[in-house]
């Protein structure tokens, strides 16, 4: 039986994309009352920020999100920004932060990951709250979270808790590997590799495996990393699911806070050559004088200096 709480809906089975009609439907009546008003580059990409990911952010934290949910609202975002034209930039490179070339906005699938975390922090931390309470008495029944294996009665969010879980173990596992060097995975063989890289282990099993070897206090440490003091820090998850990129020499010049805003976008375009520019229209007979300057062939960021 389907009913909502706090305006999100709940279910005993696995929610059907029509449940989260609401959610869409509040993004795009959004979306639809901008399009009314005559907004920047700039002033779109700061509503998406401000708005479209604080509301968001309400249910990407409550359960894992369909994947035709979250590709319906990606695709309605690009199309907010760049309007009928073809996107300049890659919604890919978007979500990077401004360090990496990106405009700092949040990757969806990776922030629904970082906000669920939080509820694998408290069930290992064993807070006063009745679902974590009622997830050690149901599913853990004196276990440690590090130990229990997936089981079909699992619910579909706690499923998605153990995939973090697996995550993080093989992040660990990785790191290791690159640390210690060849001699240490040459001494170590039925250790490491054997642990999470040998055919033949079922990916259900890394986390027992993990449990009985001296890499649990690593993994822990790790995962304790995403807290400050006795809260947990959503920031320091999001950065370890989050696509990475190349850190970019010119950001410190693009995004000075003496800039106004609108500005620098435009030079963030023309930075990376995604400016509409005439060379861009060299299959038109067209004239090829740049209005500026008077040159032929405009380059660079000769629209915009």
């Amino acid at each position: 039986m389907l009913f909502r709480y706090l305006g999100i809906p709940l279910a005993s089975e696995k929610l059907k994309v029509s449940c989260y009609a609401p959610f869409l439907d509040k993004i795009v009546a959004s979306i639809e009352a901008w399009n009314c008003s005559s907004l920047s580059y700039a002033g779109k990409v700061e509503l998406i920020r401000a708005v479209l990911q604080d509301v968001e952010c309400f249910w990407l934290s409550i359960f894992p999100i369909l994947t035709i949910i979250t590709s319906r609202i990606i695709s309605l975002c690009p199309k907010f920004l760049w309007g009928s034209k073809k996107p300049l930039v890659a919604w890919k490179n978007i979500y990077l932060p401004k360090e990496e070339g990106g405009l700092g906005l949040k990757d969806m699938k990776s922030w629904n990951l970082a906000l669920l975390a939080k509820s694998l922090w408290n069930i290992q931390h064993k807070k006063d709250m009745l679902w974590i309470h009622w997830t050690h008495q149901v599913y853990l029944k004196g276990t440690c979270i590090w130990d229990i294996l997936p089981r079909k009665d699992h619910s579909l969010l706690f499923k998605k808790l153990l995939e973090i879980r697996e995550n993080l173990i093989e992040n660990v596992a990785v790191s290791q590997i690159f640390s210690h060097g060849q001699a240490a995975i040459s001494d170590q063989v039925g250790g490491v590799i054997n642990l999470f890289v040998a055919a033949g282990l079922p990916t259900s099993q890394r986390a027992v495996t993990a449990q009985n070897s001296d890499r649990k206090q690593e993994i822990l440490d790790r995962f304790k990393g995403w807290s400050t003091g006795d809260k947990f820090c959503t920031k320091a998850a999001y950065e370890f699911f989050r696509p990475k990129g190349s850190r970019k020499v010119w950001t410190g010049d693009v995004w000075k806070s003496c800039i106004t805003p609108r500005h620098s976008f435009l030079l963030w375009l023309g930075v990376q050559s995604k400016l509409l520019k005439k060379d861009k229209l060299q299959f038109l007979d067209l004239d090829r004088k740049c209005v500026f300057c008077g040159a032929y062939g405009e380059n660079g960021l000769s629209s915009i200096l």
